[in-house]
């Protein structure tokens, strides 16, 4: 990878751009946080560093977080209910 968005269509980066609005998305991988890119998504070496951030940024209580982990996520959007 090198940095550059590639193989998204419009409708996707627009989806992404609302759920980003709204929620926090971290990508936990082995990757490195440079191999990512700048898409806008968060990153963390395991789940448990992404809700210790998430916790202490949002300053929120363990009861409070909600996660949703998508094993496949980027071929999966889910739909959010209002």
């Amino acid at each position: 990878m090198n940095g550059e968005i590639t193989g998204l269509g419009i409708l996707e980066i627009q989806i992404r751009s609302r759920i980003l609005m709204i929620c926090d998305i971290y990508v936990i991988s082995s990757l490195n946080q440079d191999d990512l890119g700048k898409i806008g998504l968060k990153y963390s070496k395991t789940v448990e560093n992404a809700l210790e951030e998430i916790i202490s940024t949002k300053k929120l209580s363990k009861s409070d977080v909600k996660i949703l982990v998508l094993p496949a996520g980027p071929q999966i959007l889910p739909k959010l209910k209002p």
